[in-house]
């Protein structure tokens, strides 16, 4: 598990209803974008991605992006832009 997983599972219980992510019009608590990130997570190794591989991510600015990002490091994985 990475760092950055550990700090955003670690937020998600310590602080479940803050605020976690703010990006134009959307909000998600620490709870709702810890859940995100799992079910992205198990999709992709749904998919066979395991780690090291790289999964390219090609979205448009907005929370999707930063869940996909946490998602793939998540599993291992390594984010292409």
């Amino acid at each position: 598990m990475q760092l950055i997983d550990q700090m955003l599972s670690s937020n998600a219980n310590a602080y479940p209803d803050n605020e976690a992510l703010i990006v134009e019009n959307t909000t998600l608590t620490y709870r709702e974008l810890n859940k995100n990130v799992n079910k992205l997570a198990n999709g992709l190794r749904k998919l066979g991605i395991d780690r090291g591989d790289p999964v390219m991510v090609q979205l448009a600015n907005g929370p999707e992006i930063i869940i996909a990002h946490y998602a793939i490091i998540k599993i291992g994985a390594i984010a292409v832009p």
